[in-house]
């Protein structure tokens, strides 16, 4: 590591469940290099360039692989429930665990730098945070953790082996079951906590970088706290002089309210603020946070004190030039008569684009089952209750025509001292759900079934798809309680493989079962599925619906996805969705 004469602290906030595909902001921070650079290459040449030091690249000498300047670098680093994809299972998993994408990013980053305790090079301190929920754990809801003190981070080795011992705060080692994004708390501890910003060294640089996965959502206010904003905690760091760079990952372009937070982390977005789809992007911004942590002209020179010009000799006035005579303006030839400018030929109105199909007198019973297992979290709880309440916006309403209930399912197994238990919450019977203002507010009740959201508590919820129909197709608030000239619709919305052991509810023997009843069944499948993407089918698919050479395979199948996580149920789907489910109402 090579020291930077920049105090650098990197509030490494990884920010999920994953931002837009593309970089939608025309910022620099998100523009890709023109020359044909590796990432990695570039995101160094940045930090250098920043810092009047460069790093090492292939086939240089090792006497000049890294800057030479000063600096005291902290990355703050997000690990709320969110930033690994999917869950405990898939923890290590490259592209879905943003733990370990970060350590591969803060390693890569160290690379660049020299480091030393010595007032010519660079330390490196690596902070994680989340939180624990305020309802259950207030006053005591912060969750901070030190991996490497500002003072030990001098050798690569040290960093490297901090970086390879940091522990998602999700249960394990840590034995947080939903662990929270508290960023502005995050940023707080790193200004008080004595091996953070109180031990940087004087007169050298600091910077904070903070890579998060997603927008606060500490209750400070409800608890009438001190202000623990993300954007009063970035600007009391920057006023301690702290340069404050951000990393957003997976922020939903959708959702203004969080990436204007995200953006009022730094004072220039535009150099400082870097957004990324997901956390395997971490490697093409190495290079810009190097290059901007070893950036010595951060700190301004001061300018020397002005010799004052001398006044210049006053010239004698000269006389005016006498102005000439003028000759009378001569009479104006007579213009030709104007002829009249044709009326360009009249444009065609267009036809207006016609908007779908929405029919208030068709009785309709629609229940949406909610997948509320461990892998979900209480992030992406607060994503679908958004989602469908947008859904909900487009479709007819009303006692006399649609109906809608809402149901949450997972399970109970081992960690929680059970073998294959079901468990469901009813969130809105089916005869309460015709007016959308009491639909929404059953959305914004729910409550995840894992631990610390105050809703079910379990330990480990498991994902039990076919119980859940099964439960639909039985309780009497569901369909049973449905009117017997309504269309039935079932829409399942789940982000991941059923985990039940009992073959008496296969999932495709239960969906088949809804389907002889006359149900539709619809299924929207959150994440990749890799491997599991016949569940869909099973689930959503009529018979016969992918034999070969079939016709309108969409009014038989009736799949959904948001392959980029819960953080992506954008405006493409919730048209797709509400259209579809418009038109089978309709038909």
């Amino acid at each position: 590591m090579v020291p930077c004469s920049s105090a650098v602290a990197f509030t490494v906030a990884i920010l999920s469940t994953a931002w837009a595909t593309k970089c939608e902001s025309s910022s620099t921070s998100c523009m890709v290099p023109e020359k044909e650079v590796a990432s990695e290459i570039y995101a160094t040449q940045l930090i250098q360039s920043r810092s009047g030091r460069r790093i090492k690249q292939f086939g240089d000498d090792d006497s000049k692989k890294k800057c030479t300047k000063a600096a005291d670098v902290i990355f703050l680093v997000d690990s709320s429930g969110s930033v690994v994809k999917g869950g405990p299972d898939n923890i290590n998993k490259p592209g879905k665990d943003g733990v370990m994408e970060t350590r591969k990013f803060i390693k890569k980053v160290v690379l660049g730098l020299k480091l030393g305790s010595d007032k010519k090079s660079t330390r490196i301190g690596i902070g994680q945070f989340s939180g624990r929920k305020w309802e259950d754990t207030f006053p005591n809801h912060r969750y901070e953790t030190v991996e490497i003190a500002l003072s030990e981070g001098t050798t690569e080795e040290a960093v490297n082996k901090a970086t390879n011992a940091m522990k998602w705060h999700h249960k394990g080692h840590h034995k947080l079951s939903d662990p929270m994004t508290f960023t502005g708390e995050g940023i707080d501890w790193v200004l008080r906590n004595k091996a953070m910003f109180p031990s940087a060294r004087e007169n050298i640089q600091k910077m904070l970088v903070i890579v998060t996965d997603g927008k606060s959502n500490s209750k400070w206010k409800d608890y009438d706290q001190a202000d623990y904003s993300p954007r009063k905690m970035a600007k009391k760091a920057r006023d301690k002089e702290i340069d404050v760079v951000a990393i957003g990952i997976q922020f939903p372009p959708a959702d203004e309210a969080a990436i204007k937070e995200l953006e009022s982390l730094v004072d220039d977005p535009e150099k400082k603020l870097f957004r990324l789809e997901e956390y395997a992007e971490l490697k093409k911004v190495v290079e810009k946070i190097t290059t901007y942590a070893c950036d010595t002209t951060r700190a301004p020179t001061p300018l020397p004190t002005p010799v004052p010009t001398p006044l210049p000799t006053p010239e004698p006035t000269p006389e005016p030039t006498p102005l000439p005579t003028a000759e009378p303006t001569p009479s104006p030839t007579p213009l030709p008569t104007a002829q009249p400018t044709p009326l360009p030929t009249p444009v065609p109105t267009p036809a207006p684009t016609p908007q779908p199909t929405i029919c208030f007198k068709k009785p309709t019973d629609l229940i949406f089952l909610v997948d509320s297992s461990g892998s979900v979290g209480h992030k992406n709880v607060e994503y679908t209750a958004r989602f469908l309440k947008k859904v909900v916006k487009k479709l007819p309403l009303g006692a006399d025509s649609t109906h809608v209930g809402i149901v949450q399912f997972s399970g109970l197994d081992k960690y929680d001292n059970e073998d294959n238990k079901e468990h469901q919450t009813l969130e809105i019977r089916l005869s309460d759900g015709t007016k959308r203002k009491k639909v929404n507010k059953a959305l914004d009740n729910m409550k995840w079934h894992g631990k610390g959201d105050g809703g079910t508590e379990l330990r480990d919820p498991m994902t039990y798809t076919g119980e859940a129909i099964n439960y639909v197709l039985n309780n009497t608030n569901m369909f049973p309680s449905g009117r017997e000239d309504a269309k039935q619709i079932l829409v399942i919305i789940t982000d991941g493989q059923s985990n039940s052991k009992n073959e008496e509810f296969a999932i495709k023997k239960m969906a088949d079962k809804a389907r002889k009843e006359g149900i539709i069944v619809m299924a929207v499948g959150i994440g990749d599925f890799e491997g599991h993407k016949k569940e869909l089918r099973d689930l959503a698919c009529e018979k016969g619906c992918r034999r070969k050479g079939r016709k309108n395979k969409k009014t038989c199948c009736h799949v959904f996805k948001a392959k980029k996580g819960y953080a992506h149920l954008g405006k493409k789907l919730i048209n797709s969705l509400s259209k579809h489910t418009n038109e089978e109402i309709c038909t």
